[in-house]
């Protein structure tokens, strides 16, 4: 049984049959199998007639079989994966033919130098097809399977689900794994160079609409699809997005054009046929009789389009198409046309390779290209109209009607440039000004070509170097010099300087990424070292700390009889103090109650001074108010309990002297004082953190440090000694253990600070440049802040704090936030412009906007090579999949 699941599975058979009992003629592969090995094995008949527990034909039975065999074909997959050290991860989502989504997963890798892939499974992803979903179920297998710390690649498509930089299943599972790289499908991608290299040109786009009009003609009637088999041959399959579709259409066609024409040829001929196919059948007749059509379908749907860049294949082309049609006569103007068009078929496709391969450098068929290797065409030259480019001459044909290419209208080839906007797209005068919204392409040979709006032609200002816009006017007086040569020559200079000084740079960029990663490599090290000093330094805390607890104990047991003491003494001096107030509170209201009646009266308030608060000379009612709570008189009792102390009050404000003038001043200086704190307080945190811990200390021994220590005996003073001794040696311990943990600390955020893809910004961690201007000094500290101080005087001004790399091109802008707040503003921020040089210098400082600064520095770093990869990570944009 196990042979026989086996055997359907490498077959890639289905079990069951739709039907499974004993009267069905056909009960599914699995039983049909059983029951021919039975009628040969004696053991395996008999088991089936008389076992009646288990036959082992049950579609359980079936299944669970199954189940051991996919388990017993999983333990050799993960021994072999335990086996080697990297792994590569391949999937694929396509639909079955029940319409459900299913997605199939293969892991790749190496063992004893052979390629091995196996196959995991297939997954129904129909009810989440997005990004996270389809990771999810990735990311997954990868844990079942205990490869995490093994995946090197991850191989998709370029669908933006998968392939997308952003959200794409590629970058999901590389933010889980960050060693997964992503690679394309490189037959998805060789399949989109074909395709997009050959639809780039408009004949053989247009030559592949013809290609395809003849399966549509054929495939949607079983009438004209049966004129086909009676010709013995059929047209493949149609797929838009797959180049060997086109290719397999056009070998069909090719090989069996005579047949072709002929099924072609017999619906019009016949009268049984319907209008529409009768008018498509002749349609197609015309394309098949159609001479550039023959010479297009050999010439550029050959299989070795790419070996050659030379007349031969023009010349293979026009004998193919005169074996088709011999009355073919192939004159020199007609040959250097389709020579002109294969030269395109082939830049194109070299143009996409160049696009979707330029991760990779060695090609074999890129030497193709290579100039020496073709010969010029002699047999006449392409003419192409006034200010077109010459990749566009192609569609400026001569002995043809112009097209408009937004295709409006189809005009004589006479009405191209002829000073009259007759497209709306102005694509019919690319040399003259008639249309307003026309382009105008400078060929500036040796120097660079420009294009410069069509309204520039012939406006007397010579905007070309080649001088071909003022053509007009060149005719009649000459107006433009051609001055092309000497401007290219002097571009090529500046190029050449600007590239040794690239070449010088690089060279310096290589020694700061050796410096970097040995500083990188220097700091994981001092780690290390710190986490064994660490973990030392903070056993000793702890010893020292149970230590200074232990006699911080006896300590206070020492001193409680003493707190007892000094307790008692502090209660009596209290009841001393509250007797003395009495006394002078009785004594005042005496003063006061002069008709000595017991009670202090509004006529006596106004005798006594005290209550004249604003010092007129008279007591107002609101000052007796205050004092006798709106009262006519206070007894002894009530002047006691309440108006004492709004007494006491008024007379210590005549004894002290308030400026109260000076106040509000001192606050303002306070109020900026906190201000400037609370903006820097981000800097003195670890200084917080120590005062925060004194105030504990001293809050924890408050209660024990006004005894009077003349009183200790001699044993009581040797065991508060040795507690100060403990707190000592605490106090010392935990300084060393904080300052480790700062430093750890410190190192750790330097590591984790993004120094560029090499590490060539490590270096430069914490150097500072300065530039001066007329009013400010301008401090730049790499990775850390930016000042600005002024030449007057005054102190720093931070104009922010490093925060992260931003723009488009990563590493070469760095932006510096979270600075001091401007005057009623934001706070103070700085974009720093990174670009190549040989010495880092600070080039210049501007605030483009108010707290907005922009500098321009210049660091060998940022000195990359044109043949290096990109620092920035490819975008969705940049993706590509049809």
């Amino acid at each position: 049984m196990v042979h026989v699941v086996c055997y359907l599975g490498k077959q890639e058979l289905a079990f069951r049959g739709h039907r499974e009992n004993t009267e069905s003629l056909n009960k599914g592969n699995y039983l049909e199998l059983l029951d021919l090995l039975a009628q040969e094995e004696q053991f395996l008949k008999e088991h089936f007639i008389s076992s009646f527990i288990f036959k082992g034909t049950s579609n359980t039975i079936q299944n669970y079989l199954i189940q051991c065999v996919t388990k017993v074909l999983n333990s050799k997959i993960l021994k072999e994966i335990k086996s080697t050290s990297f792994v590569s991860v391949q999937a694929n989502e396509t639909t079955d033919v029940s319409c459900r989504s299913q997605m199939s997963l293969i892991f790749r890798y190496v063992i004893d130098q052979n390629i091995i892939e196996r196959f995991i499974g297939i997954f129904d992803v129909s009810k989440d097809k997005t990004a996270s979903g389809l990771a999810g179920v990735i990311n997954a297998e990868i844990i079942k399977w205990e490869i995490g710390n093994k995946i090197v690649s991850q191989t998709y498509d370029g669908a933006s689900v998968m392939a997308g930089g952003k959200n794409g299943v590629q970058n999901l599972i590389r933010q889980i794994y960050p060693n997964a790289l992503f690679i394309h499908y490189y037959a998805h991608q060789l399949n989109l160079v074909l395709l997009h290299g050959a639809k780039t040109i408009q004949s053989v786009k247009l030559f592949i609409c013809n290609l395809t009009m003849f399966h549509t003609f054929f495939s949607r009637s079983s009438k004209r699809t049966s004129l086909l088999r009676e010709q013995g041959f059929k047209l493949p399959n149609q797929s838009d997005t797959r180049w060997n579709y086109h290719s397999r259409v056009a070998s069909t066609i090719k090989i069996h054009f005579q047949e072709l024409k002929n099924s072609v040829k017999h619906v019009p001929e016949e009268s049984n046929w319907d209008p529409i196919s009768i008018a498509t059948a002749s349609g197609l007749l015309d394309k098949l009789n159609d001479t550039n059509g023959c010479v297009n379908e050999v010439q550029k749907l050959r299989n070795n389009l790419l070996r050659l860049r030379n007349e031969e294949i023009v010349d293979n082309c026009c004998e193919e198409a005169n074996k088709l049609n011999d009355t073919l006569i192939y004159d020199c103007k007609l040959k250097a046309t389709l020579r002109k068009i294969s030269y395109e078929v082939l830049d194109s496709l070299t143009v996409q390779i160049d696009i979707r391969f330029k991760d990779f450098s060695n090609f074999e068929f890129v030497e193709l290209t290579n100039e020496k290797m073709f010969k010029l065409i002699n047999c006449t030259s392409i003419v192409k109209p006034r200010g077109i480019a010459f990749e566009r001459a192609s569609l400026y044909m001569p002995d043809k009607e112009f097209s408009c290419f937004d295709g409006s209208y189809i005009i004589p080839f006479l009405f191209v440039n002829d000073d009259y906007c007759d497209c709306p797209d102005a694509s019919d005068e690319p040399g003259t000004s008639a249309c307003p919204n026309g382009t105008f392409h400078c060929a500036n040979a040796g120097h660079t070509s420009l294009v410069i709006p069509s309204s520039r032609v012939n406006d007397g200002i010579c905007d070309c170097c080649d001088g071909s816009d003022e053509w007009a006017n060149n005719l009649r007086t000459g107006t433009c010099d051609n001055t092309c040569e000497e401007l290219g020559r002097a571009a090529r200079e500046e190029a050449e300087r600007v590239q040794k000084i690239f070449m010088a740079g690089h060279e310096i960029r290589a020694q700061l990424i050796a410096k970097g990663k040995e500083l990188r490599l220097e700091k994981q090290n001092r780690i290390t070292e710190l986490f064994e000093v660490q973990r030392d330094a903070e056993l000793a805390k702890n010893n020292t700390l149970y230590a200074k607890e232990t006699a911080e104990e006896i300590e206070k047991s020492a001193l409680e009889k003493y707190k007892i003491m000094n307790d008692e003494k502090k209660r009596q001096e209290t009841e001393k103090e509250k007797l003395r107030d009495q006394n002078e509170a009785f004594e005042i209201f005496n003063n006061i109650d002069t008709n000595k009646n017991n009670k202090i009266e509004e006529e006596e308030v106004d005798a006594y001074s005290t209550f004249d608060q604003n010092n007129d000379g008279t007591v107002s009612q609101d000052e007796k108010d205050y004092f006798m709570e709106n009262k006519k008189e206070i007894s002894l009792e009530d002047f006691m309990s309440n108006s004492w102390s709004r007494l006491k009050q008024l007379i210590l404000a005549e004894n002290v002297d308030v400026k109260e003038t000076e106040q509000p001043a001192v606050d303002d200086v306070d109020n900026d004082r906190q201000l400037e704190e609370g903006e820097d307080q981000d800097e003195n945190e670890d200084e917080s953190e120590s005062e925060e811990y004194e105030i504990n200390k001293i809050n924890k021994y408050v209660e024990y440090e006004n005894l009077d220590e003349s009183q200790y005996d001699e044993e009581t003073k040797l065991i508060v000694e040795e507690a100060k001794q403990a707190r000592n040696a605490f106090e010392e311990a935990d300084r060393k253990f904080r300052d480790l943990q700062r430093e750890v600390t410190h190192l750790q955020e330097s590591l984790n600070k993004d120094f560029g893809p090499e590490d060539e910004f490590a270096a430069l961690d914490g150097e500072c440049y300065e530039l001066s201007d007329r009013e400010y000094v301008y401090k730049l500290c790499l990775f850390d802040q930016i000042t600005q101080r002024s030449k007057n005087g005054g102190s720093e001004v931070r104009l922010g704090t490093w925060n992260s790399w931003i723009g488009e091109s990563k590493y070469r802008t760095m932006l510096y936030d979270r600075g001091q707040h401007c005057w009623n503003g934001p706070q103070r921020s700085t974009h720093v412009r990174l670009s190549c040089g040989l010495e880092p210098a600070l080039l210049s400082a501007t605030e483009p906007n108010r707290c907005e600064y922009a500098m321009d520095f210049v660091v060998p770093a940022v000195c990359v090579q044109h043949d290096e990869r990109p620092s920035a990570p490819v975008t969705d944009a940049e993706h590509d999949e049809l």
